[in-house]
């Protein structure tokens, strides 16, 4: 009995001991509106595709050229840093999941060629704020390449050969809406890609084409 009697004693000592430390310390209250300078990256929208036929006289029996609008799926990870409260730079990797369709007629017979084209985007974007409050409306602009990483048996069988690395402009309007804990983005954005192709004289479907590009555009939201 009397080792329990001590020992309440003892506890209750600690007890209001560290209760008078706490109580004497003063403490920094937390930030709440802290947000991550790393994002997390979702969304989609459609890849269309654009080419040019070549005049060559290997590609007269070619004709009916075009491409068809793809579903597009995007994401990854995005960096932002803050230069002030309306300038800001963001890079970071995105995976984009697509396929490029090209139609065209040959010896009277209609073909559609499925490319699919999986991509590792790396973006170097710049973006203005229209105001300093901390939500508002924001430009971004800025340049990317995307890095060909589809499957290796998708690369071998494409009838038209394509770069491994593809530069691309990039634009889009977003809004940036700043919570208690996080950052949301919304942005509308669309980009060019040139998807040059690589050079083969024994190939009549690759000197049929003279320039393959694709727009992109969709909505794409990201969240730190």
């Amino acid at each position: 009995m009397r080792f329990l009697f001590l020992s309440l004693i003892l506890l209750i000592t600690v007890a209001s001991f560290s209760q008078f430390q706490a109580d004497s310390v003063d403490t920094e209250p937390v930030d709440t509106t802290y947000t991550h300078p790393i994002g997390f990256l979702v969304g989609g929208g459609v890849t269309f595709g654009n080419l040019t036929p070549s005049n060559i006289n290997s590609a007269d029996t070619f004709s009916g050229w075009g491409t068809q609008p793809q579903r597009l799926f995007s994401v990854g990870l995005m960096y932002n840093k803050d230069f002030s409260s309306k300038l800001s730079f963001q890079t970071g990797a995105v995976f984009n999941l697509s396929k490029i369709v090209i139609d065209y007629r040959l010896n009277n017979y209609d073909y559609a060629d499925t490319t699919n084209y999986s991509t590792l985007a790396i973006p170097l974007l710049a973006s203005y704020k229209l105001n300093k409050k901390p939500s508002g409306f924001k430009l971004t602009a800025g340049l990317l390449s995307e890095f060909d990483i589809s499957k290796k048996a998708d690369r071998n069988n494409r009838v038209f050969p394509l770069k491994v690395i593809s530069p691309a402009a990039y634009g889009a309007l977003g809004y940036q809406l700043k919570t208690y804990t996080s950052i949301i983005e919304f942005k509308l954005f669309a980009q060019v890609n040139p998807l040059n192709l690589i050079a083969n004289d024994e190939n009549k479907y690759t000197q049929a084409i003279d320039k393959l590009y694709y727009w992109r555009a969709g909505l794409v939201i990201i969240l730190r």
